[in-house]
């Protein structure tokens, strides 16, 4: 997994997705990665290009927000009526976090 940081944006990353999504906007068509094709099988006119959700880390008091579909439809609707816990986070704000938790440990065991 891909996590770059957003230059001037403390806490707001990309996170890549395990997704391909079809170049063309007309078709926007989106397959699991998976699939070895380059060129879209539903229009044969855009590519394929990997898929990247953009993770807003300090959103909803540190639970962090992504827009995805899965999180925009079905957890922020949860966290807008105030409900908390970190059952309420996608698999994006999940993978960030674990991944900044890993370079936090790494770092603290070279600095000992």
């Amino acid at each position: 997994m891909i996590i770059a940081s957003i230059p001037g944006e403390r806490f707001t990353f990309h996170v890549k997705g395990d997704s391909l999504r079809c170049s063309n906007p007309m078709c926007s068509h989106e397959v699991k990665r998976r699939m070895f094709e380059t060129e879209c099988p539903k229009c044969g006119e855009g590519i394929l290009e990997p898929v990247s959700y953009e993770v807003q880390l300090d959103a909803f008091d540190g639970n962090g927000e992504c827009d995805c579909d899965h999180f925009q439809m079905h957890l922020k609707p949860l966290l807008n009526q105030g409900h908390k816990g970190t059952t309420l986070r996608c698999k994006h704000i999940s993978r960030l976090v674990d991944e900044i938790i890993r370079e936090w440990v790494r770092n603290a065991k070279n600095e000992a």
